[in-house]
């Protein structure tokens, strides 16, 4: 058994939370919300984000950061990206350097297109850092279905130790040394899952979007090798594993989110209807830096990117790309 702090409570975090409790660990799940702790507390359910889940008893719940991450030998970040630096930031002071600290959130740093991990190597670079990433919707985890993800960190004593902690009879993980590739499948998907999510919304049926999917996972292998990944990486469970998932499952706010642009709503608009972090807003706008840093030929980045960031009418964007861009 261990002591596991689980730094966020939305979907993904409630439901680490409730998979770690299984496994007998003693858990605290932190919410900057006071409001959300006190209703989690009193009713031991997260509404919003898993529904009449219950938490189990060994899940504590608190605001407190000093509390949540006190004497924990594990801290799980499963935090949106784009609050990700800051929020390491305030949690920094209370960290020690034996604690095992562990990314969850799938996304990369907006101002300086740094992977997450990288974000913690440099605000704490004497503690020890792991990704966890792969195809695990938090509305599946809670009702226990069987999940496969990743685990990748440069040191194979904490790929162990984090399988352990978590791995249960439906949980089940795979470890990697390729930190670079686990963590960028869990970015670059998104803005293929945007991409079905368009062409869903447009009409298109499933060989469009089997073929976006196909070419989708090329196309970001590409960008990923060029960034030091394993190419292999991207075609196992946080590469296609998880772009198959978030392309098509209903519960992917990604895929959703891509069918509301393509009615003709715009980021803000959908933001707002969604009410949850879309990480594909984000990825798509660091990939189109990313891309030209690294030369990578991007045919579905760039269609996503002109319609989604520069607002270009999505009927008539997807028309001319299929029509003149041979994927």
């Amino acid at each position: 058994m261990s002591k596991v702090a689980v730094m966020g409570a939305g979907s993904f975090g409630t439901a680490l939370a409730m998979v770690l409790a299984d496994n007998q660990n003693e858990v605290s799940l932190w919410s900057f919300d006071e409001n959300q702790k006190d209703e989690m507390l009193k009713t031991r359910m997260n509404k919003e984000y898993t529904g009449e889940a219950l938490l189990q008893e060994n899940i504590g719940i608190t605001n407190s950061i000093e509390d949540a991450i006190g004497g924990k030998d594990v801290i799980i970040l499963a935090l949106p990206s784009k609050f990700f630096r800051e929020n390491l930031e305030k949690y920094k002071k209370n960290i020690i350097e034996k604690q095992i600290i562990v990314s969850a959130s799938k996304g990369l740093d907006f101002n300086t297109s740094k992977r997450l991990s990288q974000v913690i190597n440099e605000i704490l670079p004497e503690n020890r850092v792991a990704v966890l990433s792969g195809p695990t919707h938090a509305e599946e985890i809670v009702k226990k279905q069987p999940t496969y993800c990743m685990v990748a960190s440069e040191n194979k004593y904490v790929c162990k130790n984090i399988k352990e902690i978590f791995e249960d009879k439906y949980f089940k993980i795979e470890t990697s040394v390729d930190v670079i590739g686990v963590e960028l499948g869990g970015v670059f998907k998104n803005i293929v899952a945007l991409a079905a999510g368009i062409a869903e919304g447009l009409g298109y049926g499933d060989n469009t979007k089997a073929a976006l999917i196909t070419k989708g996972v090329e196309e970001i292998s590409l960008l990923g090798e060029s960034m030091g990944a394993c190419k292999e990486t991207f075609y196992g469970l946080s590469g296609y594993g998880d772009l198959i998932v978030t392309s098509i499952s209903e519960h992917s706010r990604n895929k959703r989110a891509g069918k509301l642009i393509a009615s003709g709503k715009t980021m803000q608009q959908v933001n707002e209807e969604i009410k949850m972090v879309v990480e594909g807003f984000e990825s798509v706008k660091i990939a189109e830096k990313l891309k030209k840093t690294q030369c990578v030929n991007m045919p579905i980045q760039n269609v996503v990117y002109r319609i989604v960031c520069e607002g270009q009418n999505a009927k008539k964007t997807f028309e001319k790309f299929f029509e003149n861009i041979s994927l």
